[in-house]
């Protein structure tokens, strides 16, 4: 993983996701001893599974860094970029017939999120 994901993950786990302690972060940055029940980190461990739902995982948590806190990443457009990668992955789940899932729902509301983020209320079908 590449140190821009990880910074997204990890703003994801102390900022973005509610309710993370302190020994939460301790887990999220590999202490060996221990281990975390901890939702933000379980939510990260299961949208591993599979890429739609890690990139839209990420998506979600850059676009709230890029809109509401003002984070500059190296690409201005990473935010759109993960989007787009993101529903290419989602078209290609569906049409494979796959499950609906609890992660699948959750990657579908994140990327609604964006375009939240975004105010892009037409998206939104407001």
């Amino acid at each position: 993983m590449n140190a821009e994901k990880y910074q997204i993950l990890e703003y994801f786990v102390l900022r973005f996701f509610p309710a993370v302690t302190r020994m939460d972060m301790i887990v999220f940055m590999g202490h060996p001893r221990l281990s975390s029940a901890n939702p933000a980190i379980q939510v990260i461990r299961n949208s591993l599974a599979d890429e739609l739902h890690l990139l839209a995982l990420l998506t979600t948590t850059s676009a709230r860094m890029k809109y509401v806190d003002k984070f500059h990443f190296a690409r201005a457009d990473l935010p759109e970029r993960l989007a787009d990668v993101s529903l290419r992955l989602l078209r290609r789940y569906l049409a494979q017939g796959r499950p609906v899932t609890q992660e699948l729902i959750q990657s579908i509301l994140y990327l609604w999120a964006i375009e939240s983020y975004r105010r892009n209320w037409d998206a939104l079908g407001r």
